[in-house]
């Protein structure tokens, strides 16, 4: 069972539900601004999915070779290791995922587009990005305005 937050305080717990679905469930109480997804309104009900996990919770499951990485290192421990599991160990630390990056050949840095959570997304926020590299390295990053190279359009153009 996991314990869904939002905004500071706990909003639901996701469990599993058969052999491959899941269930969420908001707490007794839990009042609209606490909703995990505009998709998922606040009801009694619980949220049953048949096969994964709700799309709010597996658009933030990471893909490619990290998910890859996480499945072999954590497969023989568990036994079987399935999007939940997945969700669980890198659910607490995560507030994004970079959904593009690359080397800025005028900034001479690198930049990347993400998704991220509200309270986490004000221009001036530190955040570390993980490295997938063996060392599970953390790379110190900025939240910044949108164009990064030029966002004052101050630079000429042809």
């Amino acid at each position: 069972m996991i314990k869904v937050w939002t905004d500071g305080a706990e909003a639901g717990l996701l469990d599993r539900q058969g052999a491959r679905g899941s269930t969420f469930l908001y707490l007794p109480g839990a009042p609209p601004p606490r909703a995990a997804s505009v998709t998922m309104q606040i009801r009694l009900a619980s949220w049953d999915i048949a096969f994964g996990l709700p799309p709010i919770f597996e658009m933030n499951l990471p893909e490619g070779i990290l998910r890859e990485r996480l499945r072999l290192a954590f497969a023989k421990a568990t036994g079987t290791f399935d999007e939940f599991d997945l969700l669980s160990i890198v659910g607490r630390s995560q507030v994004g995922v970079i959904t593009s990056g690359t080397r800025s050949p005028i900034l001479r840095k690198n930049i990347a587009l993400c998704r991220m959570a509200v309270q986490h997304a004000a221009i001036g926020t530190d955040v570390e990005v993980g490295k997938l590299d063996g060392y599970r390295k953390r790379i110190p990053a900025q939240v910044v305005r949108f164009p990064f190279y030029d966002p004052d359009k101050t630079r000429p153009r042809s």
